[in-house]
């Protein structure tokens, strides 16, 4: 998505700019932090970092992939860390015509079960759209494909996400697709983080987010650490 790549790209060079000093301070960790976070909005949806710009390659490629998913009449998880694009994309599926509910961490308790049993006994309610948070412990057997819009950096994010559809007593094959933006830092994320175990372990030392999967904005992670993992997900 070239509107995309204009945000990204400027995002991305700040961040190698970072990397050409000598030594990080926690300043610098702070700006690599928040350089990282958006380069990651970017590659989802150009919307995320800047809400003047709408467009994002997922979104268009999420309308006729769920279309026919629910034409061939299986009911899918539609996974996102944020809940800004979990909005997103309850607007494409409103778009193509695809009944949806959303879930996410914010909501109460019975309204969160209205989603659930709607999704669950509605025959025509093809999709549960839901940020990680929101979908923490759910039992979601109704849905045979699991989609994900980004990348959480822990892996076993992801395989919590299927977890949701792949439950003891679930009959049909769970079907995942997931959504990923080439040559940006998801990809590095996907080649790296989940084919190297070992790299991923170095990274799981500075402590994941249980939310979100990714670095904690909210621990003081060692600048020489964190300059390490920003060289690893840049291919440095």
């Amino acid at each position: 998505d070239t509107e995309q790549e204009r945000i990204y790209r400027p995002i991305e060079k700040a961040l190698n700019e970072l990397l050409r000093m000598p030594e990080w301070d926690a300043r610098t960790s702070s700006q690599a932090l928040a350089l990282n976070h958006k380069m990651r909005e970017a590659a989802t949806a150009a919307q995320l970092a800047d809400p003047r710009v709408q467009s994002s390659s997922k979104l268009r490629e999420l309308a006729p992939l769920a279309t026919e998913i629910a034409a061939e009449g299986h009911k899918m998880l539609i996974f996102s860390e944020w809940e800004r694009m979990t909005r997103h994309a309850m607007d494409v599926l409103d778009g193509a015509g695809v009944k949806a509910v959303r879930l996410h961490g914010g909501m109460g308790l019975r309204a969160r079960q209205r989603s659930i049993e709607q999704f669950t006994n509605d025959p025509d309610t093809m999709a549960f759209v839901s940020t990680d948070a929101g979908g923490l412990g759910l039992n979601l057997q109704a849905a045979s494909y699991v989609l994900n819009l980004d990348l959480p950096w822990n892996p076993a994010r992801i395989e919590q996400r299927i977890g949701r559809a792949h439950r003891i007593g679930q009959s049909n094959p769970v079907n995942v697709i997931n959504l990923i933006a080439l040559n940006t830092i998801e990809q590095r994320v996907l080649e790296v983080l989940y084919q190297k175990q070992e790299l991923f372990e170095e990274i799981l030392d500075v402590e994941l987010d249980p939310e979100t999967g990714t670095i904690r904005t909210d621990v003081e992670v060692p600048a020489d650490r964190l300059r390490r993992i920003v060289e690893l997900l840049l291919g440095k």
